[in-house]
């Protein structure tokens, strides 16, 4: 099956993005959320503290993919590979090294592994993977 071709363009992140970022890395943990109990308030409370947990820590010395969420209409279309492709680009410019955390049941590290990166931690339900520019 052929992938159609993907047109990705990249602008900065603004404060106003905030709530729709929010909302976004939400769908991201439907799954998990369905499993706790919590009612909506509570989920959205944990959400918000996770994202923002997440943003701050992410914030590191090397190149840290913090998430690629797309909204669900527009998973499995190329878009995260081209987000990917263009990322690695950069990094291999400034000869850095990306990292990223990936929960092991989601199907991202798949796509992870063809594009160079490999598990160097095992966190049980996350692994910690890497990618080095000479690996591309």
């Amino acid at each position: 099956m052929t992938t159609p071709a993907v047109d990705v363009s990249f602008r900065a992140e603004f404060p106003e993005d905030e709530a729709f970022l929010v909302k976004l890395y939400a769908t991201t943990r439907d799954i998990e959320m369905a499993l706790t109990g919590w009612d909506a308030a509570q989920q959205q409370a944990f959400l918000r503290q996770q994202f923002q947990f997440q943003t701050t820590h992410y914030g590191a010395r090397e190149i840290r993919l913090m998430d690629i969420a797309l909204m669900p209409e527009f998973r499995r279309s190329g878009i995260g590979g081209a987000i990917l492709k263009n990322l690695l680009q950069e990094a291999a410019q400034q000869e850095k090294t990306v990292t990223l955390h990936v929960e092991r049941f989601n199907p991202a590290p798949r796509l992870y592994e063809r594009l160079g990166f490999h598990v160097v931690e095992d966190l049980g339900i996350n692994l910690l993977m890497e990618w080095h520019p000479q690996a591309d």
